[in-house]
């Protein structure tokens, strides 16, 4: 039940990204299909804290993406402390730090932050000054017992527990396609948390997903919305503990530590959906168009609910 609360929590963080990042209509969509889709509640039935990771990828990424928006010191620090207490839970989390310095750096880069890098750092300094506060507990215990703090993610990633079975490099690139293409074609064959060789996602949602994501590489390319950017790498980032499992190439991929991306992979699906509608009532004007559209998303949601009711 703590689980399922947990995946609850997350939907309504992803419906404000999806707003954010579009309009309510991209949030409504994003939520709902994460909502009824196998991935995010597979993870929450095993009752582990694997849905802990999207529960707080989804606030951090929601505060931080508007903070950089409108400048406002207030989500950092509300960005910062959802990042501290998730650093408290599934060890994948980890990663997230990372993710927050690249959509930073890329904001930085692009002309929206005209005038506003100076401040910008020292924003991000915040963020960092407020994560570190709440996450100083485990912090102390990661320096009294360093093997301990890092055992689980080098044991996958180096040679703690055994030998890589190949060349690093090329493990990692086989790792990241298995990965990426996981949503359409395989999610791996960890039982525990999977129904092992199917896609992470139903038909509807992958194709969703798919199309969502060539909507918004030419949005950026029209747009240079860096927004956008920082939705489509989050992918591959916040699969990363996933794809860094070297030792263990044949767990990858993994429901449970890839589940960070459950968040950017629904905006996706939110964003294609919503796209999809507004180009058949364009197409269609008046209450036939908007009559179709409704028919259209219906069927949809219909059509995804099936295929995941079961899994």
């Amino acid at each position: 039940l703590g689980m399922v609360l947990a995946g609850l929590c997350t939907l309504p963080y992803i419906y404000l990204l999806g707003q954010e990042l579009g309009n309510r209509w991209v949030g409504l969509f994003a939520a709902l299909f994460a909502g009824i889709a196998y991935w995010p509640n597979v993870i929450s039935r095993v009752g582990l804290r694997f849905p802990l990771y999207p529960l707080f990828v989804a606030p951090v990424l929601y505060y931080l993406i508007r903070g950089l928006r409108t400048a406002n010191r207030n989500d950092f620090i509300l960005a910062g402390l959802a990042l501290g207490i998730g650093l408290h839970g599934y060890t994948p989390i980890r990663i997230l730090p990372l993710l927050i310095l690249v959509a930073v750096g890329l904001y930085l880069l692009h002309s929206q932050a005209r005038c506003r890098r100076q401040q910008t750092i020292f924003r991000l300094g915040v963020l960092v000054l407020v994560a570190l506060m709440v996450f100083l507990p485990l912090l102390r215990y990661a320096i009294e017992n360093p093997e301990m703090f890092g055992f689980r993610a080098l044991s996958r990633l180096g040679t703690v527990e055994r030998p890589l079975p190949g060349p690093a490099l090329v493990i990692f690139l086989k790792n990241l396609w298995n990965a990426l293409v996981m949503f359409g074609w395989s999610d791996g064959n960890i039982w525990v948390h999977s129904v092992t060789g199917r896609p992470a996602l139903d038909i509807v949602s992958a194709a969703l997903y798919y199309l969502g994501g060539v909507l918004l590489i030419v949005r950026y390319l029209r747009q240079r919305r860096w927004q956008d950017l920082v939705i489509l790498l989050s992918i591959p980032l916040l699969m990363l503990p996933s794809i860094l499992s070297l030792a263990f190439p044949d767990e990858n991929p993994a429901l449970n530590r890839a589940a960070g991306a459950i968040v950017p992979v629904f905006i996706l699906v939110g964003v294609a959906l919503e796209g999809l509608l507004a180009a058949i009532r364009r197409a269609l004007s008046g209450k036939s168009g908007t009559a179709l559209a409704w028919g259209v998303a219906l069927l949809l949601v219909g059509l995804s609910s099936l295929q995941n009711y079961d899994m």
